[in-house]
């Protein structure tokens, strides 16, 4: 018997590598971190990744204009960051408080 398409479909994408990331940017002096699972690599050379990201989310503009962002993995089951990074309209900088690095674009790092 043989696979539905949607059941291959499903395990195609099931095979897809996956993981948790924080994906910060900065402008001038705003910055903003966002919590993505769509992460994937499209080329080696020049090394180029593609994200995914909620469109109108706070760090949307950020990346637009600053045209940088950086991208940090974090474990399934760190629920800490999961949940500093995923809270709805927050009013407050997620990074406040963390140990943060400045890219060479200006890109916080984690």
């Amino acid at each position: 018997m043989s696979s539905s398409p949607s059941k291959a479909i499903k395990d195609v994408l099931e095979a897809i590598p996956k993981g948790r990331y924080v994906l910060c940017s900065r402008h001038g002096e705003k910055r903003c971190g966002i919590l993505t699972a769509w992460v994937q690599q499209c080329s080696t050379e020049p090394p180029l990744v593609v994200v995914a990201i909620r469109k109108g989310s706070g760090v949307e503009p950020l990346i637009r204009d600053s045209h940088a962002f950086s991208i940090c993995q974090i474990a399934d089951d760190d629920r800490l960051s999961q949940a500093r990074f995923t809270l709805p309209d927050r009013d407050d900088e997620p990074l406040l408080g963390l140990k943060v690095e400045s890219a060479s674009t200006g890109a916080p790092i984690l």
